[in-house]
């Protein structure tokens, strides 16, 4: 008899609702890091250098003139799973032969404050290019 309640007990613990709970803990939060590599042999400052616009944890195109020279990083967040990050580099040259850039795009991607993983990247460093745009959506 006293195994038979010590089994009921032991049933109707696993089917108290206070144990059958789901976790209440957050959703899980990303950053994203958006890396733009520009190299020029005419130092170009704004506002004929590099127009970069990326997206932002507010879902907002922000717009950013930089020298066509050097690497700019750009992190944003915390952004949910699902966000969409978009990375547009354009040489703001009048004429994009008088002042040939190469343009480099990287994005990478942190989860609940774990290292950065890259995630998309258009690299052609040898090609001379007016505009470059990469994009990624977080589903991990």
């Amino acid at each position: 008899m006293k195994k038979f309640i010590l089994i009921l007990l032991s049933f109707s613990f696993f089917l108290h609702p206070a144990c059958n709970k789901k976790s209440t803990a957050t959703s899980d939060e990303y950053y994203v890091k958006y890396v733009i590599d520009g190299r020029s042999s005419i130092q170009q400052n704004s506002p004929t250098g590099l127009k970069i616009i990326l997206i932002n944890e507010t879902k907002a195109a922000v717009e950013y003139t930089r020298s066509s020279r050097g690497v700019n990083e750009f992190t944003i967040g915390p952004v949910q799973k699902g966000f969409n990050a978009s990375l547009t580099g354009t040489n703001m040259c009048p004429v994009v032969n008088s002042c040939p850039t190469l343009m480099d795009l990287q994005i990478f991607v942190s989860k609940n404050s774990g290292p950065f993983v890259l995630k998309r990247e258009d690299v052609n460093s040898a090609t001379y290019r007016s505009s470059v745009q990469i994009t990624h959506e977080i589903d991990f």
